[in-house]
């Protein structure tokens, strides 16, 4: 689940998920992955105006199916991610409802890398990466981020996209099969 507020612009995502893990050395593993889901925009009700001609249709659009797919190579100390959302080149529109003018969601490239660094005491580990960001329309971004695990089961973190926004993190594992 997704919630992205920007102005005017609010984002909704729900992301059903798949991935296989495959073991391609002693030590490394590579995984492969697609979130198949939806996304729902819609405007703001403090900033709307309803007289602005490029609001005037809807207020709200939902947009499906929203793929993305990307893969993996990690062992317990490092990971290297690549992956491509918005694959399917989506108009944010459904039917004649719309919102603003007609625009495509283009599809974002992100590589992630990140080191898991574990504590000789007690049961944390911290894990620290950088996340590079673009899309062949806008110029690249990076995320800084910093988790720390607790037992492996419990994340706290902090993520910050330069010039941009500070992003909390919270992930709970249930079971070693569900991660929220």
């Amino acid at each position: 689940l997704e919630q992205d507020k920007q102005d005017l612009i609010k984002t909704d995502a729900f992301y059903p998920s798949y991935s296989y893990h495959l073991r391609v050395s002693d030590r490394y593993f590579a995984s492969f992955g697609v979130f198949t889901g939806v996304k729902w925009y819609s405007i703001s009700g403090k900033v709307f105006d309803p007289s602005d001609p490029a609001f005037s249709s809807t207020r709200s659009v939902i947009v499906v199916p929203d793929i993305a797919v990307g893969t993996r190579l990690y062992s317990k100390e490092n990971f290297l991610d690549l992956s491509v959302r918005q694959t399917y080149k989506n108009k944010i529109q459904l039917g004649s409802k719309k919102i603003g003018t007609p625009s495509k969601l283009v599809p974002h490239i992100n590589i992630i890398a990140g080191k898991r660094i574990e504590s000789t005491a007690f049961y944390y580990s911290y894990v620290p990466s950088v996340n590079f960001k673009f899309a062949f329309i806008s110029p690249p971004t990076v995320d800084l981020s910093f988790m720390m695990f607790i037992k492996n089961k419990i994340g706290f973190g902090l993520s910050y996209r330069y010039n941009d926004a500070i992003i909390l993190l919270a992930q709970y594992k249930f079971k070693n099969l569900i991660t929220l």
